[in-house]
């Protein structure tokens, strides 16, 4: 039986962090309904246009743009995170056990590597990915893909 998707956010483990037993980074992840991908696409379709003879232009600032906008739009939450030096004065902090704000969260976006940046990206369109990334320890009650809790979890 098809459910449909829970707008709770997952909070996923990206690849690179699985290994790590402390400190581990914390992607909360919205999985994304069929409208919610009609937007992304309107969004990324907004950063070309067709030029002359066929050619597409792409705009590299609008791009930027509808990356950090796609990405606040699906994470709610980042646990562990580091900025790089590109934000010193985040940077000097150390690591952020939690941020939630939304212009720290565009920070973050524009601040992690692109394989990660993609990864989450793709698990907000993959509930089967997001849910093999899920954190394994979290405080929370096991739930289904769509967002119910587990047969047997009380």
């Amino acid at each position: 039986m098809l459910e449909g998707v829970s707008k709770e956010p997952v909070p996923y483990v990206p690849e690179s962090e699985r290994a790590t037993k402390e400190n581990q980074t914390v992607i909360w992840i919205r999985p994304k309904s069929g409208q919610d991908a009609n937007r992304t696409m309107a969004r990324y379709a907004g950063a070309q246009r067709e030029g002359r003879k066929g050619y597409r232009d792409i705009n590299a600032s609008k791009l930027d743009s509808a990356d950090i906008q796609e990405f606040t739009s699906i994470v709610s939450k980042v646990e562990n995170y580091k900025f790089s030096d590109q934000f010193a004065d985040l940077r000097a902090v150390g690591m952020h056990a939690e941020i939630t704000d939304v212009e720290l969260l565009k920070k973050v976006a524009s601040d992690i590597s692109a394989d990660v940046l993609i990864e989450i990206m793709e698990a907000s369109n993959n509930m089967s990915m997001l849910k093999a990334g899920e954190k394994k320890s979290s405080s929370s009650r096991p739930t289904s893909a769509s967002g119910g809790e587990k047969k047997g979890s009380a």
